[in-house]
């Protein structure tokens, strides 16, 4: 005759103890998932208006790395909500500034 083999219940505290570090994982992801992009600081150090590689950092193409989350010419890559450090100064401006996007918000602030 055949021997049968004696079922071998699962602990109870074993099952919470899987349970507690299912929920633990998965709240680090969620965590880890919904944590904010570090911004990036872009500094404007010329007066020109101007979208080209002549190794400097204009209003315009700060406004591009920002909105882009890349470098534009000197300007540092934009990353998440950035700051962009306009100096005093005039900046004529020969055409139209689109600095919007759907994602983001701006403020501007006097640092004189």
């Amino acid at each position: 005759m055949m021997q049968m083999m004696p079922r071998t219940a699962i602990h109870p505290l074993k099952i919470v103890a899987a349970l507690g570090v299912a929920f633990l994982v998965w709240g680090l992801v969620l965590a880890y998932a919904s944590s904010p992009a570090w911004a990036a600081e872009i500094t404007v150090n010329t007066t020109a208006d101007e979208l080209n590689a002549d190794g400097d950092c204009s209003l315009r193409e700060a406004i591009a790395a920002a909105n882009t989350d890349a470098a534009v010419d000197a300007c540092a890559k934009g990353s998440g909500a950035d700051t962009i450090n306009v100096p005093s100064g005039t900046y004529p401006l020969s055409s139209q500034l689109t600095y919007g996007s759907y994602r983001s918000e701006y403020a501007v602030r006097n640092h004189s």
